[in-house]
């Protein structure tokens, strides 16, 4: 493919240049983060600039149609995660996002200085972790409590996403 056409994608139908994040419900649909350069955006951008935007969406595919569908043409980019009850959860580097009913609903957001999330995963119980670069450890449960495990973790720092969950344990790998 030429890499000059204005509407490349990475995958025959998805929208975007590269593909940054994907998943699979409980319904064995497949969602996507793909993205480009924003050329919009870039067009509008100062020459002296550094900051280069760019323009995320969320897809998804389904078996039955074989087609791409474009949910967000303006995503967030981050990581994709479905919980148990097939709720789409998102983070970007300082913010937890659950959809619901088409709106992003904002679950934890850092402060300015507080770290980047590096993972999200669900567990057994259907509680929802998130972690990462000095953010400590938060939870999630059913009822969107959220508790904050920054002072008790011999560590501040969780880097890395594989997550092992068994019987009230979490192992981080």
């Amino acid at each position: 493919m030429d890499s000059g056409t204005s509407n490349a994608t990475c995958l025959d139908g998805l929208p975007g240049s590269s593909l940054y994040n994907m998943a699979i419900d409980n319904n064995h649909v497949f969602y996507f983060i793909s993205g480009e350069v924003d050329k919009e955006e870039y067009a509008k951008t100062p020459a002296w600039s550094s900051s280069i935007p760019f323009r995320y969406y969320l897809s998804r595919k389904s078996s039955e149609t074989g087609s791409y569908e474009i949910l967000y043409d303006r995503f967030i980019g981050g990581k994709l995660c479905f919980d148990k009850n097939n709720q789409l959860w998102v983070y970007d580097y300082q913010t937890v996002y659950l959809y619901k009913d088409g709106k992003r609903n904002k679950i934890i957001e850092l402060p300015s200085n507080g770290g980047l999330f590096m993972f999200l995963a669900v567990d057994n119980n259907n509680t929802i972790w998130a972690g990462g670069l000095q953010t400590g450890l938060y939870k999630i449960d059913k009822q969107l409590n959220v508790t904050h495990y920054a002072k008790t973790m011999p560590i501040f720092q969780v880097q890395y996403s594989t997550i092992f969950m068994s019987t009230n344990k979490i192992t981080f790998g």
